[in-house]
């Protein structure tokens, strides 16, 4: 932008790969500000936006609000960019509806949009030359001949451009507007080529996709336009989508400076062998390739696509059900910017993470379409940038698929990491935490690890600090993640159809939010976390192994249904503990066993420690005791404590004569002990078994009262108390 003094002055403008915006605008009480940027230099792959030059927009024509000149002259059909063998396409607009190109005759050229130049676009039809503004009036079909140089889609309607025989030659440029609305545009037939050459170089053609409410769908072949040597390429601009679902044969590549393009083969991008330079790069800088079938990026493992990110970085994604395979080498500088796996919330997607611009409500395509398959990295790759997962699911095979001594940490913002199910190892390790300091960041929409049946220890922080929650789960059974760390994320931590450790030294190994146990998932080890734990039904604690301490920073709660294990022994005395900073809240199953050394009376074992307690164990399995043992688990709900006691003979408390003749009896024993009662007309019968059982119960800590309703039917009585 300008200065305050109304006036800046560059040596050149130099366009790299990537798009690039100039923009200007007037400071209050100040003229119209100008920018001479001298000679405008396009390498391979840019793209300009000029904001503030003259030119049209939704409601009509747009005033300037700064002057931009260059000596650079436009090209024979009006465009900036160049249009022809070598040349680089129509690389530069002003704003999202207009090309760019210059409104006088002596350098230095004052840019505007074509718009503003009376003749720039005409409207009969593709097959006529110059720069077409796609109409429902004109010829819109073209045969095996050159046409109009570029293309604007710029009605609000659905239109479609198309060649009838052979190939539509020498097309450089397309350019979708947001007039368009929600509406699909479309370039259809045999064959469009960027241009026609006999002898080679290298030409590029450039597709503006401007408009978030629709597709610019391609099924078009864009081809090679060679009849000796290499040719032609494709540059991708703009925040919008474009399907190419035809059969490409381009063979330079293509550069993807913004917005998203979606293919169903590697074919989408032109040859992958082409004879000429082995197999061409995509080069994402800004832009998202959307896998929307499932296929590899190569052919049957041979030639496989390399993948290169530029400075603003690049997404990989999938649709629904679908898995991309890129199996070639993800390439950077060292100063590139991330790679994004699935589709951010922006601007294009109305805030939706996940959804592929174009689709969804209010748009052309009302359906909605997700990016919420699977990505596949399965190389060993180099780039620089670092990992962001924003939706679906990342599938890798080691910490090299991520950049290897390069890598730059993963940042989870709502998506799935899923380890390659029986984990080889030959590609790096599966700690993420293993090399660098960037390590694992859960940013706001959190993330999910997926352990696919492996056990993956994490030996480092986690969390960076980011606010984010974690679930963790397994697709396949056995699945075991051991977090050793001392980690630092602020959301809750879930774990279902998974086992978590937790075998931190110091910290906690869950951040600072709280753990829920899922059905099918299991909570254990030696360390401690920071918020409550509850486990739900069909989850299960088992701190462990060894007789350490599991540390709980707040309260657990052990929900109906749910399963505790507890280890304990005799010589030495010793247990599991798990230590709860606030309420502990019993319930569900508790398992205990002993790892050694036969229980003797007085043992006592301190299950649980906590500040308040509330609930109870509606099953206990305790282990086998020795005869005239019984395990006491009076405090159990009260204080986590049981132990281990002798059997006192149960008493007779109280005999009395009911108002019918018959009797009621009061006896009391040791809580938590079975007893039988018994009856005989024989005091000596023998053995016990030949006296009538009466009843059988646990004693509890009170009395218990037993009405014999058949004694008037014995001329004498006698009762017995049995206990083990």
């Amino acid at each position: 932008s300008s200065s305050p003094a109304s006036s800046q002055t560059v040596n050149g403008l130099v366009l790299n790969a990537g798009n690039s915006v100039v923009a200007a605008a007037p400071v209050s009480g100040v003229s119209l500000p100008s920018v001479t940027l001298g000679a405008i230099t396009e390498n391979v792959g840019g793209t300009v936006e000029f904001v503030g030059p003259a030119t049209i927009g939704s409601a009509g024509n747009v005033a300037a609000t700064v002057t931009i000149t260059t000596t650079t002259t436009a090209d024979t059909g009006g465009v900036i960019g160049g249009m022809g063998l070598g040349q680089n396409g129509a690389f530069a607009t002003v704003g999202l509806y207009d090309w760019a190109t210059t409104n006088n005759a002596a350098s230095p050229f004052t840019i505007i949009g074509g718009s503003q130049v009376p003749g720039f676009y005409q409207t009969t039809g593709v097959n006529t030359a110059g720069n077409y503004d796609v109409n429902s009036g004109g010829a819109n079909t073209v045969g095996n001949a050159a046409g109009a140089s570029t293309l604007r889609f710029n009605q609000n309607a659905s239109l479609m451009v198309s060649n009838t025989a052979f190939t539509f030659q020498n097309c450089q440029g397309i350019l979708v507007t947001p007039n368009c609305g929600a509406h699909n545009e479309t370039v259809a037939g045999v064959s469009l080529e960027f241009y026609r050459s006999t002898s080679g170089g290298q030409s590029y053609g450039v597709i503006w996709q401007n408009n978030t409410l629709g597709y610019l769908v391609c099924p078009i072949e864009l081809g090679h336009g060679r009849q000796t040597g290499q040719n032609n390429g494709l540059v991708q601009s703009g925040p919008g989508t474009v399907v190419y679902s035809g059969v490409n044969t381009y063979e330079l590549g293509a550069y993807l400076n913004g917005g998203f393009s979606v293919v169903t083969a590697y074919t989408g991008f032109g040859q992958t062998n082409n004879g000429y330079n082995s197999v061409s790069a995509v080069r994402l800088n800004g832009g998202t390739v959307v896998g929307n079938a499932t296929f590899v990026h190569s052919q049957a493992g041979a030639n496989a696509r390399p993948f290169v990110l530029g400075n603003n970085g690049g997404g990989l994604a999938a649709t629904a059900g679908n898995a991309m395979t890129v199996d070639g080498l993800v390439s950077s500088a060292a100063d590139a910017g991330p790679l994004t796996i699935g589709i951010a919330a922006s601007s294009a997607n109305n805030n939706t993470a996940g959804l592929l611009p174009g689709s969804g409500a209010g748009t052309a395509n009302t359906t909605p379409v997700y990016a919420t398959g699977t990505v596949v990295l399965s190389n060993a790759n180099s780039y620089t940038g670092g990992t962001i997962l924003q939706s679906g699911t990342l599938n890798f095979n080691g910490i090299f698929a991520l950049g290897g001594a390069n890598y730059g940490g993963l940042t989870f913002n709502g998506g799935t990491l899923q380890y390659v199910a029986s984990f080889p190892g030959n590609n790096g390790s599966a700690d993420l935490t293993s090399i660098g300091s960037a390590g694992i960041t859960l940013a706001a929409g959190g993330g999910t690890i997926d352990l696919n049946g492996n056990v993956v220890t994490y030996g480092g922080s986690i969390g960076n600090g980011g606010s984010g929650s974690l679930l963790v789960k397994s697709s396949l059974a056995g699945g075991v993640l051991n977090l050793q760390g001392a980690n630092s994320y602020s959301g809750n931590t879930t774990v279902t159809n998974a086992t978590l450790v937790i075998n931190n030294a110091s910290g906690s190994a869950t951040g600072l939010g709280n753990v829920l146990v899922q059905n099918a998932a299991t909570l254990g080890g030696t360390g401690s976390v920071a918020g409550s734990v509850t486990v739900a039904s069909g989850g299960t604690l088992m701190p462990g192994g060894g007789f350490y301490d599991l540390g709980i920073g707040n309260d657990l709660t052990l929900a109906a249904g749910s399963k505790t294990w507890m280890q304990i022994q005799h010589l030495p005395l010793s247990n599991n503990v798990v230590n709860i900073a606030d309420t502990f809240t019993a319930g569900g199953t508790l398992i205990v066993t002993n790892l050694g050394g036969a229980l003797a009376n007085g043992d006592a074992f301190q299950l649980f420690n906590a500040l308040n307690y509330a609930g109870s164990f509606s099953t206990l399995t305790l282990p086998a005791l020795t005869n005239g043992l019984v395990w006491d688990t009076t405090a159990l709900n009260t204080s986590g404590l049981i132990a281990v006691t002798t059997v006192a003979p149960p008493t007779f408390d109280s005999f009395t004569r009911l108002a019918d003749g018959n009797f009621r009896l009061g006896f009391s024993g040791t809580s938590g002990v079975n007893y039988e009662i018994r009856a005989s007309t024989n005091v000596l019968a023998a053995p016990y078994t030949a006296w009538t059982l009466l009843g059988s119960g646990t004693f509890n800590g009170s009395a218990v009262i037993y009405d014999d309703l058949s004694a008037t039917n014995f001329p004498q009585r006698y009762y017995l108390i049995r206990v083990p």
